[in-house]
């Protein structure tokens, strides 16, 4: 049986000739313009200087990136339009990105993957919280709010071991939906008697998902202007979620998948905040914002091929900022090796 996502797709007709689609063309990446990233990273330090700064909690016996590595890695990556760690599972074999994180691209060594970065990023920094907090507070009531990335079962685990509160969304599925579903009736009813815009009710379950190995008090708030229930779980379920934060306009979009402590999106923040802060600005573009050099600057497809005696990089010919790229790549030659 053939695999139909695998197999060459058509376009219309051109010139009354077919035209046919593979991802087939070799060692090419999406991302050529990352060397001009790779070459102000190196000149700044920024991916070392920032290594210095964080403490490593790992082992060092089975740790093979270091912390400067996996920094470049994703500050490259997000500068590039690849906000989540999942992305590297992919850019790790980019022979782009490879090259720009100081790799050969078809000798050298892979990059981070993904489990490696959420290993670091998630890494036990909500019990060092916690115990710097019960330091100088240590009567102080704690509790933990986090969105549906935070609904793991270690963490409530953790966190009711630990006399810590914890209000943590839930994914939505079938069994949640069955036990809510006549509190969701009476909520359809009364928003049918009343003719409201929009009504809303909470609810309170026990609800146990098999990885947890017990029940545990859930809350749901319906409303039925959003068909999804959002369930949250743990204590206080009276208080409203908080929404998520707005970024200023001169900072890069963030979309934050992997679950983890705060300290983890303070990490990202602080990798989207540094290349937002010092990429380049050649007078051509220098009032653009981060999204337009993206497109206009870094996006450019290239051709990369390592022989023995060295590395080229055919970017495309059609590439319309092509000088910039080239004024921007000579005041940056002083940063190699």
């Amino acid at each position: 049986m053939s695999d139909d996502t695998a197999a060459p797709f058509l376009f219309p007709a051109v010139g009354r000739k077919k035209v046919i689609a593979d991802f087939d063309g070799g060692r090419i990446t999406s991302d050529g313009a990352v060397m001009l990233l790779a070459a102000a990273e190196h000149r700044l330090g920024i991916a070392d200087r920032l290594a210095g700064l964080i403490a490593d909690p790992r082992n060092p016996l089975f740790v093979t990136p270091s912390v400067a590595d996996i920094l470049r890695a994703r500050m490259l990556a997000i500068a590039c339009g690849y906000e989540d760690a999942d992305d590297l599972d992919h850019l790790r074999t980019d022979p782009g990105f490879k090259l720009a994180c100081g790799r050969l691209p078809d000798s050298g060594r892979d990059l981070c993957s993904q489990p490696t970065v959420s290993r670091w990023e998630n890494a036990p920094t909500l019990r060092e919280v916690v115990r710097r907090i019960r330091q100088h507070w240590p009567s102080t009531r704690l509790t933990i709010r986090g969105d549906g990335r935070y609904g793991r079962p270690e963490a409530m685990a953790w966190c009711e071991a630990n006399a810590v509160d914890y209000i943590c969304g839930l994914p939505g599925n079938a069994v949640l939906s069955r036990l809510l579903e006549e509190a969701a009736d009476d909520v359809r009813v009364r928003r049918a008697e009343a003719q409201a815009p929009v009504l809303r009710r909470y609810a309170e379950v026990r609800y146990g998902a098999k990885s947890w190995g017990c029940q545990r008090r859930v809350s749901a708030r319906m409303a039925l202007r959003h068909p999804v229930l959002r369930a949250r779980t743990g204590g206080k379920p009276d208080q409203a979620p908080q929404g998520p934060t707005r970024l200023r306009p001169h900072q890069l979009p963030v979309r934050t998948r992997q679950p983890g402590p705060p300290r983890v999106a303070h990490r990202r923040l602080l990798a989207h905040a540094d290349i937002a802060r010092r990429h380049p600005k050649p007078q051509p573009l220098a009032t653009a914002e981060f999204t337009t050099l993206r497109l206009r600057l870094l996006k450019v497809a290239g051709r990369i091929t390592e022989t023995a005696a060295r590395v080229r990089i055919a970017l495309t010919a059609a590439c319309p900022e092509a000088e910039l790229f080239r004024g921007v790549a000579r005041s940056l030659q002083l940063a190699g090796p």
